[in-house]
């Protein structure tokens, strides 16, 4: 019995999502955190703009360690480029998003 386009097309798309599903699984299992204050000084500032608007660190500026500078105005900030901390922020919308949803009582 031979396989039509459709079947095959099908199939091949359930293996490569099983193969992508997998490596993210694999990525995720893998994960260590936070493991330099450079890690960090983009997470706080992904934080800050996430929750405050702002690029001022406020109290996410522990997770930044030694890599803060700190403005005119007396805040803190990170003394790294916002770029990653920008393009992160989506992701850690969505990370709040679940946990807000998983959190609730049953």
């Amino acid at each position: 019995m031979a396989h039509t386009p459709h079947v095959r097309g099908l199939a091949e798309h359930v293996t490569v999502a099983t193969i992508l599903t997998l490596l993210y699984f694999g990525y995720v299992c893998s994960f260590a955190g936070l493991v330099s204050s450079n890690d960090g000084s983009h997470f706080a500032t992904t934080r800050a703009l996430c929750r405050q608007g702002t690029l001022s660190l406020g109290d996410g500026a522990l997770f930044a360690l030694c890599d803060v500078a700190l403005g005119t105005n007396g805040r803190s900030y990170a003394a790294k480029p916002p770029g990653t901390a920008l393009a992160a922020a989506p992701f850690y919308l969505i990370g709040r998003s679940l946990q807000t949803f998983l959190a609730r009582p049953t």
